[in-house]
C-alpha cells in the first residue's frame, strides 16, 4: 500500500493553475485557479513595449488560451497581433510537469486603452476548466521627448 499516492488519472501538479504575463522583471496574475485572490492586476505600457505569457498547474498535455477584451466595449482585440481576437493566442502543451514554457516576446500594438488579458485552460489539479482574469493591460500614450538642452553659450558666450 502506497500512503498518499495519487487517484489513478488525476493529475498532481506542484503548484494550483494559474497563466501570467510577464515583462523584464515583474510577474502579473491573479490568483490561483481563477480565484482571483490577488485581485486583477495593472500592467502599464506603451504601444512597442513587449511582454510574455506562460502558466503553471495546467492540466499535462494541454494548452492556455489567451484572448483579450476592451473593457470599454467589451469587444475582443487582437493583443496577440494573431489577426484572429476571437482565437486570440494558444500556447504549447504543459508537459506532464504541469508547465507552460513562456511564450513570446509579443509587441503590444493597440491604441491607447485599458484591455483585460483572460486565459482558459483546465487546471491540473482540480481537472476542471478555468476563466483566469490575468491582467489588466493599460496602453498609455507616451510622453513626447524632452525639448533639447538649450545651448548654455547662447548668452554668455561671445565668437
Amino acid at each position: 500500500m502506497v500512503i498518499g499516492a495519487a487517484p489513478a488519472g488525476a493529475s498532481s501538479c506542484v503548484t494550483p493553475g494559474h497563466a501570467y504575463l510577464t515583462q523584464p522583471g515583474e510577474l502579473y496574475f491573479s490568483g490561483f485557479d481563477g480565484n482571483q485572490q490577488f485581485g486583477v492586476p495593472t500592467f502599464d505600457t506603451f504601444r512597442g513595449d513587449t511582454f510574455r505569457v506562460g502558466g503553471n498547474g495546467i492540466a499535462p498535455f494541454l494548452n492556455i488560451q489567451f484572448r483579450a477584451t476592451n473593457t470599454a466595449t467589451g469587444a475582443l482585440v487582437d493583443l496577440f497581433n494573431t489577426g484572429d481576437p476571437e482565437f486570440g493566442f494558444v500556447t504549447d502543451i504543459a508537459f506532464d510537469n504541469c508547465v507552460v514554457h513562456e511564450s513570446g516576446a509579443f509587441t503590444v500594438n493597440l491604441p491607447a486603452g485599458r484591455y483585460r488579458l483572460v486565459a482558459h485552460y483546465v487546471s491540473g489539479n482540480l481537472g476542471t476548466p478555468v476563466v483566469d482574469q490575468v491582467v489588466d493591460v493599460v496602453v498609455r500614450t507616451p510622453l513626447p521627448p524632452p525639448p533639447p538642452p538649450r545651448d548654455p553659450c547662447l548668452r554668455i558666450c561671445t565668437a
